[in-house]
């Protein structure tokens, strides 16, 4: 009898309590690491430390990651999250009912931060370089001019390519995350994860060959559930300047929103990629 007493405590506990919960609760841990032991770590505006530091973060609540440095830009990333595949024990006790759909719901346990690390540096540049970022800006105000005033629209940056196709991956990298971060910051609209955005893409990309016009472009844009999606390429002009070029499209209507060029000396891009 003790031992039935048992089970049944047993399974209302996992019933009321939720699986992902259960087991790992609704929070996680985040550590926040930077190449400048300088860098000032930042989780929400929230000074947490400098160079390496961890935190408690709660689970299915987008938290802000920066690093920042005196006389350098900061640079700021958001978390992302993944499906808990514990949750899914609910099914078993009470078809997900009460311990998946409500309990790891409501908490938040469902969806655990993914990833658990994350590399932030301040970006400094010398003096003569700093009005690259400023350039930066003006770029990210074009693109974003034709959403002033409306409903604040969710978008997915893809990652800028080269149109040269010379492979400068770190570059197109960087230029992502830029503009990423620029828009971000504008307040005007909702920037999908790239880390979210990066798992669809490599799943297109083993039918895709790797390469996105628009019409692939627009297919992320909708299995992402987006409304927009901003597309970029950016080219060596000789040994002195690199163009870097971007628009933004409508995924249901395909309707060019907005347009922008900048010109990055190749003396500031090289200082950007150390």
């Amino acid at each position: 009898m003790q031992t039935i007493t048992k089970i049944l405590v047993a399974v209302l506990l996992f019933q009321f309590t939720g699986c992902a919960y259960m087991f790992h609760g609704n929070t996680d841990q985040i550590t926040i690491q930077s190449a400048d032991p300088e860098a000032k770590l930042y989780l929400n505006n929230v000074l947490i430390g400098k160079g390496s530091s961890s935190a408690t973060v709660p689970r299915n609540v987008k938290q802000t990651i920066s690093a920042k440095k005196e006389g350098c830009t900061d640079h700021v990333v958001q978390t992302g999250d993944r499906f808990d595949a514990i949750s899914l024990l609910g099914l078993l006790l009470d078809f997900g009912i009460i311990s998946m759909l409500i309990v790891d719901n409501s908490t938040g346990a469902m969806w655990k931060t993914d990833p658990l690390v994350y590399h932030v540096n301040p970006i400094c540049l010398s003096s003569g370089q700093a009005p690259t970022f400023s350039q930066f800006q003006d770029l990210v105000k074009k693109l974003s001019a034709g959403f002033k005033g409306k409903r604040v629209p969710l978008i997915a940056v893809l990652p800028v390519a080269d149109a040269s196709n010379t492979g400068n991956k770190p570059l197109g990298n960087y230029l992502t995350e830029r503009i990423t971060n620029e828009l971000y910051a504008t307040g005007l609209v909702k920037v999908v994860e790239r880390a979210q955005l990066g798992k669809v893409i490599e799943e297109l990309a083993l039918t895709q060959g790797g390469t996105f016009d628009e019409s692939s472009a627009k297919r992320i844009g909708r299995f992402l559930g987006v409304d927009a999606i901003v597309m970029g390429t950016y080219a060596e002009l000789g040994n002195q300047t690199v163009e870097v070029t971007s628009r933004i499209v409508g995924v249901e209507t395909g309707e060019v929103l907005g347009v922008g060029t900048i010109h990055i000396p190749r003396s500031a891009v090289q200082q950007m990629l150390r």
